[in-house]
Parts: C-alpha cells; structure tokens; sequence
C-alpha cells in the first residue's frame, strides 16, 4: 500500500502540489531511523552482492569526497538497496554522521535543509530560522565530521548542485550516497564516480519475492515444488512484472487477501497478462489493481494520502477528520 502512494505522489500534477505545500509547514523526517524501519520491513531479494559493492567503494580509504550513484526505473529497488547500505553495521560504524535526504521531483530548498538537520537530531527551532540560518546550521554540524549523505530520489542536475552546496567538501572521507532513475544526473554527480545500473529480477527471483510477500515469510504450501494449480497462473504473474520489484509487491499485496484461492490467482493471472509493466500505463493498471481490491471504506483515506508529496510530514488529525 505505501508503495502505491508513493507512485501517486510521483504522478501528482503541479496545481496539486502548489495546494498541498500552501498548508500549514510540519517538519518532514525521512530520518535514518524512519527510513531504516520503513524498509526493514519489506522482504526484497537478491541484493546481497550489491549492497556488498557498494559499501566497499564507500568506505574506500580516500579522503577526498566521492559520491556513488544507484540508477534505475521507478520501483526496481533504489531506495531498498540504500537503505539497506545506509543501515549496514559496518557503514553505522565508519561513518560519524548519517544523513537521509529525499528530494523527488520537486526540490525545496527549505525543506531540505530541515530533512537534514532533523536526522542528526536537530529539531527545535527549524520552523523559526531563515534559510541561510539553516544552511549555516548544516554547515556547522557537519564541519569537520565523516559523514554519509544519502539523497534519494534525484530527478535533475540543477537540484543536485543546489543540493551540494549544502555539505562540506572536507578531506575527511565524507561520501555521497545518492538514487536516481537518470544516468545523465549519477554522472554529473561524479565524473567517472562509480555508477550502479540496478537490474531488474529474474522469474525465479520475482516468484522467491512474490512468495515471500504473499505468504508473508512463511514457506509457499507446495504440492510438490508449488502448487499444481498455481504453476500456469504463476508464470502468467511474474511474467506480467518483467522483473520489477514494485509490481511484484504490489500484485503480492492483492493475492495475499486469498492466497490459498486457486480462483483467484486465476482471475489476478488473466487481468495482469496484458499489462506492460514497463510503460507508464501498464503500471498504473498494475497499482490500480490495488487499489480496486481496497475494501470500500478504505479508498477515500488511502486516496487522501496520496495526495501529499513523497515523504511529507503532517499533522494525523488531518486524515482522521
């Protein structure tokens, strides 16, 4: 489900961010801690060798600052991947300072330095200061320390020098940890920096994920190595994916309300072969699918959130009202 609204804050269209960014300012946390939590409890698969990668080129023993990119389309597992580097108890250990900035895209330059401030525990005051007050708070915090900067979610070069500015360029060992859909913004980042293309999953591993989150970690019931009944219906699924993971979870949320159902794999099968996951209209088809198996009652509150930006703040009475 919080898969689903973060694509719909991504497609929101400029009049409703203008509206949504008008109400009243509440401090957005896309802390370490948030985050971590917020990841640790999705089940992704095969990422091992990647978080491997690139925690060894960030703790490389250079002291200039470097910056390591992580590129691909929406949903293939960017953020996932970061996290999970971001959470590593050897980069905890290395690392004085973490940061986690998401910026999407919209960049807000307020916003961002409060995101910042407020993951190294900063929190009182932001709302009061100026930019240049919170600017020169950034700089003071992080003057002198090794650090990690993650920053999610980069859309366009011009937000990422803004960006940049933000943070020391001591010769510390700091690094730069950041996601992107678009090569052209990893490279203007660094140079011949170390750029990361995440692949899509293979159909044995879109079907160990799917499992995974169907059943919710428990062992898929097998009549013989699966279900007799499931093989064709399966195929159908994973294929309809093509290997990303946010269709993958997605479908896994809908076919976990009657995962013993052989009906309804059936049914799910037959509705998603034709959808093309890889273009923009075959995944919302995709999400829409959830969405239309939210009981009734739930849609207007679930659209409601799909309303705010990406990793927005706000006040909970707001949804309960």
């Amino acid at each position: 489900m919080s898969i689903l609204l973060e694509f719909m804050s991504i497609k929101m269209d400029s009049s409703q961010r203008t509206l949504i960014q008008s109400a009243p300012t509440l401090i957005s946390i896309s802390t370490n801690s948030q985050t971590s939590k917020k990841l640790l409890d999705e089940i992704m698969v095969g990422l091992d060798g990647d978080v491997e990668l690139i925690r060894d080129k960030l703790v490389e023993d250079q002291k200039k600052l470097d910056v390591v990119s992580i590129v691909g389309m929406g949903g293939i597992g960017k953020t996932t991947l970061a996290t999970k580097v971001f959470g590593d108890r050897f980069i905890m250990h290395h690392f004085y300072v973490r940061v986690w900035v998401t910026v999407s895209q919209t960049y807000d330059k307020r916003a961002v330095l409060i995101q910042i401030l407020a993951s190294i525990g900063v929190k009182e005051g932001l709302e009061e200061a100026t930019d240049s007050q919170l600017h020169e708070m950034v700089h003071k915090k992080l003057m002198g320390k090794r650090d990690l900067i993650v920053i999610d979610d980069i859309w366009d070069t011009e937000a990422l020098d803004k960006l940049k500015l933000f943070f020391p360029h001591d010769n510390n060992g700091s690094r730069i940890l950041l996601t992107s859909r678009f090569t052209e913004v990893a490279k203007h980042a660094k140079p011949g920096g170390l750029v990361h293309h995440l692949g899509s999953l293979n159909k044995e591993r879109s079907w160990e994920l799917l499992c995974k989150k169907v059943f919710r970690g428990n062992e898929c019931p097998t009549v013989g190595p699966t279900p007799t009944w499931s093989i064709k219906p399966r195929m159908q699924i994973v294929d309809s994916c093509k290997g990303l993971p946010l269709a993958v979870v997605v479908l896994a949320g809908v076919l976990s309300k009657e995962a013993l159902s052989e009906r309804f794999w059936v049914k799910i099968a037959e509705r998603t072969s034709s959808y093309i996951v890889g273009k923009e209209n075959g995944c919302m088809e995709t999400l829409g699918l959830s969405y239309n198996h939210l009981p009734p009652h739930l849609r207007e509150g679930f659209l409601y959130l799909g309303g705010f930006p990406k990793s927005y703040g706000f006040n909970v009475k707001w949804l309960i009202l």
